[in-house]
């Protein structure tokens, strides 16, 4: 153990949560839910609100999807959903994949207090980047729920809406 007994151990099968973490694996997992928790807990209603003022007619989420395609003449809406996904789902699939397929990890936490030091500023430093992109969605999703009438909008203000459908990857229809 790193900072002695724990004071949680959950043992799953092959797996073993502690807290404070056992090894660097469980405390990459426990960064992951952190930005999972996070980008739920600061998108969900951006996302809400742009849902409840487009879509609000569309019984399913595809049909309140293709409602705010149709009332804000943006394509690329589908695209942002799939991509959040991913980004929820790929890393933890990934790392319990990982996981599963070499079993536990063979290092304990490392011992030399320089190594620590620099994990803890990579796990920092990714952090800073996902918040980053976190409130760069929000933003924009923010800008799209908060215009009056999105067409009028990217007629005045091009820069403003050019610069947010560039963070999805959005294009206007003609």
């Amino acid at each position: 153990m790193a900072f002695g007994a724990p004071i949680l151990l959950v043992p799953l099968g092959p797996f073993e949560v502690s807290f404070p973490p056992s090894d660097l694996w469980v405390a990459y997992l426990y960064f992951l839910v952190l930005h999972f928790i996070l980008r739920g807990l600061l998108l969900w209603g951006p996302y809400e609100g742009l849902l409840s003022k487009y879509g609000k007619e569309g019984k399913t989420l595809w049909k309140q999807l293709w409602r705010i395609v149709k009332a804000t003449g943006l394509k690329g809406v589908y695209g942002l959903i799939v991509s959040e996904i991913c980004l929820l789902i790929l890393p933890s699939f990934l790392a319990l994949s990982t996981r599963l397929l070499f079993g536990p990890p063979t290092s304990p936490w490392p011992t030399s207090q320089n190594l620590l030091i620099a994990y803890i500023i990579l796990f920092v430093c990714w952090s800073v980047f996902e918040i980053r992109d976190i409130i760069k969605t929000r933003r924009s999703v923010n800008a799209i729920l908060h215009s009056s009438n999105i067409i009028n909008t990217l007629k005045l203000h091009p820069s403003v809406m050019k610069n947010m459908m560039k963070t999805f990857g959005w294009g206007r229809n003609s």
